[in-house]
């Protein structure tokens, strides 16, 4: 198939896709814009000046308020910006012509930069897309269209209304690793394509002059954060019920603390639009004390370091947890209690207000969780190794008493 490719000329100021890269078409350089069957479609490259090394992922990650894995869900349709009117094929007369952004919904599993809502289809404008004719595809020069059904590493920003605007080269990188049936966090974050953004992203160029960043209306909303004190370790043996080394096995999925397990009626996102056809986004958090979001943690104890238990399986509840729109926020959440890590646990059991709710149950004492690090243990809440020697010690003496 002999593609033919015209070359829309984007200047930096106009596109509004944050401060990388710009476009607004001036006629003079359009040039062979022809209709052509869609069994044989043509393409309009769009270039575009940039002020970044677009080559460079540390760059490109730094520039972007997002970036993120997506499942795409559905594409919703076309919609038709910039318009410009240019001499028609024959140079008599002008006629309009528009730059297409394809809409779709878009599923994201795993945030690499920014807190979007996870788990939750989102809309997600995509710079590029087919004219209203179907006969002509308008794209960035090493850039394409997203597939309904893949995964894709994208990189977004935040426009004046909110919508969240993927656009110029690499700006959608397939993960091919993983398919629907292959979904899982795991495959993933060990696909290549993840690891070299996670790697980019760890390594990101912030340009000095970026300017105030947008804010999406599909960021998490933090509920709360929930406080705690800071224990020393002879508090913390003291207080325990039970002292455990052991690895994670597996996180359940958040739960709220309703009777029927669903959102709370005074907690809630509205999306809606105003009279000058702009949209509005509210959210209300009016929730009684006691309705939370719970992480159930299932742990495989190996030693016990005080008391006793008869199962070598027991549950660990973290207040905390992301639903929807909705995050609220604990030290330890789950995303602190990586599947197959092992760690050591001061515990107690639950006597709070929804200690009633699901199976029995233990809670992680502030400053209570302390991983092994070389020969030691370090607590990373606090930031400072811990003294093997000294925490057993303190366990052994307490035993003695």
């Amino acid at each position: 198939m002999n593609i033919k490719k015209t070359v829309f000329l984007a200047v930096a100021g106009v596109l509004i896709m944050g401060a990388v890269l710009a476009a607004a078409i001036h006629a003079g350089n359009f040039s062979g814009v022809t209709g052509r069957g869609s069994d044989d479609p043509g393409i309009n490259v769009l270039e575009a000046f940039y002020i970044i090394d677009i080559y460079d992922p540390a760059a490109r990650i730094g520039d972007a308020d997002h970036v993120f894995v997506g499942r795409v869900d559905e594409m919703t349709g076309t919609s038709y910006k910039f318009p410009v009117m240019i001499e028609n094929e024959i140079g008599i007369g002008k006629k309009e012509v528009t730059t297409p952004h394809t809409n779709y919904m878009i599923t994201v599993p795993e945030n690499i930069k920014g807190d979007l809502v996870t788990n939750h289809s989102i809309p997600v404008e995509k710079a590029g897309g087919w004219s209203k004719d179907g006969k002509r595809l308008t794209l960035h020069d090493n850039d394409s269209l997203p597939e309904v059904g893949r995964y894709y590493i994208f990189t977004g920003y935040v426009q004046d209304d909110g919508m969240l605007l993927v656009s110029g080269p690499f700006s959608n990188i397939e993960i091919t690793s993983v398919t629907i049936t292959t979904d899982s966090r795991e495959d993933i974050r060990r696909s290549s394509e993840y690891q070299e953004a996670v790697t980019a992203f760890q390594n990101q160029k912030i340009r000095e002059d970026i300017g105030r960043r947008h804010v999406s209306p599909y960021n998490v909303i933090t509920l709360s954060n929930i406080s705690y004190a800071h224990y020393d370790y002879e508090t913390l043996t003291e207080k325990s019920d039970l002292i455990v080394v052991g690895n994670v096995v597996s996180a359940e999925e958040p739960k709220w603390s309703t009777e029927d397990g669903r959102q709370p009626d005074g907690v809630r996102f509205v999306e809606s639009v105003d009279e000058n056809g702009e949209r509005v986004y509210e959210y209300f958090n009016d929730r009684e004390p006691d309705e939370m979001i719970y992480t159930d943690i299932v742990f495989s104890v190996s030693d016990v370091l005080k008391s006793d238990i008869d199962s070598d399986e027991i549950v660990i509840r973290s207040f905390g947890g992301t639903i929807g729109f909705f995050r609220m926020e604990d030290i330890f959440n789950p995303n602190d209690f990586a599947i197959g890590e092992k760690t050591m646990l001061y515990l107690v059991k639950d006597n709070g207000s929804i200690k009633d709710i699901g199976p029995e149950h233990y809670v992680v004492l502030p400053c209570g969780k302390l991983d092994p690090e070389g020969d030691g243990f370090v607590n990373v809440l606090l930031n400072e190794e811990v003294d093997p020697e000294r925490v057993l010690s303190l366990i052994q003496s307490a035993d003695e008493e």
